[in-house]
């Protein structure tokens, strides 16, 4: 080491720290700046009408969690369920009620058989016989005289009688009246055998002529309603001639 390095002089050092104190203390003092904490952006996308922008980043927001105690944690937590909604329905208004009376029940009224006296009997319906229907209850003609008979329905007949004198001659017997086509004329001698033939008269009339061969006697004439014709309409009259 050379003669050169001395050490500095105590003095001289002392005047460079109290030179650099002053020089301290007149330089001006600014304050100190606060110290900015640094902030975790939170970037908000909205969407606008065809584009996309950003928001204004948002400071998080701390939320305080509040620790459970241990009596909350031992504790059984009950759940009560929440009221039911029950919708209130609006009353339908319903129509009176109308009552009504029975109606009366009608009952067929039945009127017993009431009999009928004998004067207030209805016409009864079956066919009248003639008064002279068979040679037994026969009635007497008059020759050469016109005698009413009787209105005979189909298949009745109406029996006569007359006596002939002479023994050779013609008996003629004549009915008319309306629907005489319908009459069936037949005599008998005395000696019961049937005689004559039968002739129309005209439109309202029939005839039957019976020789007379040595019969003398009681005859009978038979009046009947053909069966197979039609009804007459009316009564009939009849005439007896010997000629």
């Amino acid at each position: 080491m050379t003669s050169t390095d001395n050490p500095p002089d105590v003095r001289t050092v002392a005047l460079g720290l109290l030179l650099a104190l002053s020089a301290l203390a007149c330089t001006p003092r600014f304050p100190t700046p606060t110290p900015i904490p640094t902030l975790n952006p939170t970037i908000v996308l909205a969407s606008g009408v065809g584009r996309l922008s950003t928001s204004t980043p948002v400071p998080p927001t701390a939320v305080a969690t509040p620790s459970p105690t241990e009596t909350e944690l031992g504790a059984t937590r009950t759940v009560e369920p929440s009221p039911t909604f029950v919708p209130r329905v609006a009353p339908i208004p319903t129509a009176p009620r109308v009552v009504l009376s029975p109606t009366a029940t009608r009952t067929a009224r039945v009127s017993s058989p009431v009999a009928t006296p004998l004067t207030q009997r209805p016409p009864s319906t079956e066919v009248p016989l003639p008064p002279n229907p068979d040679i037994g209850t026969a009635q007497t003609l008059v020759l050469g005289t016109e005698t009413a008979g009787v209105h005979l329905r189909q298949g009745q007949s109406a029996v006569y009688r007359f006596t002939v004198a002479p023994a050779e001659g013609t008996v003629i017997a004549t009915v008319t009246g309306p629907g005489s086509e319908a009459y069936v004329l037949t005599a008998i001698t005395p000696d019961g055998i049937q005689a004559g033939s039968i002739v129309p008269v005209g439109t309202v009339g029939r005839q039957l002529r019976a020789p007379i061969r040595n019969q003398p006697g009681i005859w009978y004439l038979e009046v009947q309603a053909d069966p197979r014709a039609r009804a007459p309409t009316g009564p009939f009259s009849i005439r007896v001639d010997v000629r």
